[in-house]
């Protein structure tokens, strides 16, 4: 395990024999190192494939976070829960509102998910790995928005820093047992907001 990590179900692999030798195919299961000047180069890219995924959350998650609020206001104003919402000032102060709480919840909490992806997740995580995983989420959250399915950007970027990090390291550098805990509470997340939702509904039904 990653010095001073509490996770113990992964280690950093040992470099294989002879690795310039082995087919490509083979790479799956070895440990590669990394290249210190290839490490270098990633750092500028992994610039260009962070502002990717920054414009694909966006693009995702702000709708998904502020359609439910938009909806109640477009039932205020109009009576109508759907309008030509792109063409209001009002929804656009909305969604400007969005991204500013997304922006403060980065800021404030942001740090707790970044840990346990970076550190919890997978063993030395370098500019390259970050790069293939920010690429492959950004590509996937991108498609989806593009035909209009709502997704969520977290659970592509578990599943990239996953397999990325099983090609990079091994099986041997994932934490499965910390992938398990996620899908976990990933499951556990639609009945608990079921139950707020309805909860919620209940008692503003009483009230208002």
């Amino acid at each position: 395990a990653p010095k001073g990590s509490k996770i113990t179900d992964m280690r950093e692999p040992e470099v294989a024999e002879n690795i310039k030798e082995l087919p490509w195919y083979k790479y799956f299961w070895a440990y590669v190192p990394e290249d210190r000047l290839t490490k270098k180069v990633f750092n500028t890219l992994q610039i260009v494939s962070s502002s990717m995924l920054s414009f694909t959350h966006g693009a995702n998650d702000t709708g998904n976070t502020i359609s439910p609020l938009l909806a109640i206001w477009l039932c205020y104003e109009s009576g109508y829960a759907f309008g030509n919402a792109e063409t209001r000032d009002d929804t656009q102060l909305l969604l400007g509102y969005g991204s500013l709480a997304m922006i403060v919840g980065f800021v404030t909490l942001g740090h707790r998910t970044i840990k346990l992806l970076a550190h919890e997740m997978t063993v030395d995580m370098s500019p390259i790995s970050g790069f293939c995983i920010e690429v492959g989420t950004a590509f996937t959250v991108l498609i989806c928005v593009k035909f209009g399915i709502p997704i969520s950007s977290t659970h592509c970027t578990v599943g990239a820093v996953v397999f990325v990090g099983m090609a990079k390291s091994t099986s041997e550098g994932v934490s499965f047992r910390t992938f398990r805990k996620i899908c976990f509470f990933w499951l556990l997340c639609f009945p608990m907001s079921a139950i707020i939702g309805i909860f919620t509904t209940m008692i503003l039904q009483q009230f208002i």
